[in-house]
């Protein structure tokens, strides 16, 4: 199972960079990359890109569980779907083409010019895409969907958390807190809360609290952490709980991650302050 989800991780990550790029050639550019950002619709279990269009409003979304696009229009009514199972990179850009020219938006405009590099997957060398196993993909959608909630509850008082983004880039899903702002990047601190599905520090999905700065491992007292919870330090610091470690019924995964969070996000922020 863990090299099944491995598998559905690294397809979803190509496919997302489709909803992605509808927002980065319609929309203007941010230097942060926000505007190519993806946001999570509980409504259909999928990551939506920005709203783009001028007379009219649309955005592309990848539905995780079912493993297909999705072209919403301003109601956020489904417009067209597709499913990506069996089909490749190329026939899946088409049909979003073929939609923004059905809408009247400008078929040119759209481009896949990434402003990173994501790894070399076989999907993106006119290898079909593959639904299979279906459960690796609806474990996807059920962490990404638990993440959302658990985030928007926990920091919707934190007037300093920024709204809970996918980034097509690590195709990870996070909020960032500022906890000391300013014009200098290196005077900065903020604590980033989410969920990876894996990438090259750890295969498995989990559940991340990261600083900023990163404090060094090596002089830095990391407290002891009891239950499920452990410190990565190699690279970059944070405290983590592996999806695989949370019992996997409904309540208890919701009552483990909620925990985690509550629980987490004053340590780590103990460790930048002041």
């Amino acid at each position: 199972m863990k090299q099944d989800k491995a598998i559905a991780r690294r397809q979803l990550h190509q496919a997302v960079q489709i909803p992605a790029a509808a927002a980065r050639s319609f929309l203007l550019e941010r230097e942060d990359d926000s505007y190519a950002s993806l946001e999570w619709l509980s409504r259909y279990g999928a990551l939506a890109s920005q709203w783009f269009g001028t007379t009219r409003q649309f955005r592309v979304a990848l539905r995780i569980a079912e493993f297909k696009l999705l072209f919403l229009d301003g109601n956020s009514q489904v417009a067209g779907a597709y499913i990506l199972n069996n089909r490749t990179w190329a026939e899946a850009t088409d049909w979003v083409k073929h939609l923004l020219e059905e809408f009247g938006l400008p078929v040119a405009a759209y481009h896949l010019d990434l402003p990173y590099e994501i790894p070399k997957y076989a999907t993106s060398k006119r290898r079909p895409f593959e639904h299979q196993p279906p459960q690796a993909f609806s474990e996807m959608a059920r962490y990404f969907s638990m993440t959302d909630e658990i985030l928007k509850n926990q920091t919707k008082y934190l007037p300093n958390a920024s709204p809970i983004r996918c980034w097509p880039h690590h195709f990870d899903m996070s909020t960032l807190i500022t906890i000391k702002s300013s014009y200098d990047p290196e005077q900065v601190k903020s604590v980033s809360a989410g969920f990876s599905p894996g990438d090259n520090s750890y295969h498995e999905p989990y559940f991340f609290i990261t600083p900023w700065p990163y404090p060094n491992a090596e002089i830095t007292d990391l407290p002891d952490l009891a239950d499920k919870n452990f410190w990565h330090t190699a690279g970059w610091t944070g405290l983590i709980l592996s999806a695989e470690s949370i019992i996997h019924t409904a309540s208890s995964e919701m009552a483990e991650l909620a925990k985690f969070f509550a629980k987490g996000i004053p340590v780590v922020q103990a460790l930048i302050e002041d």
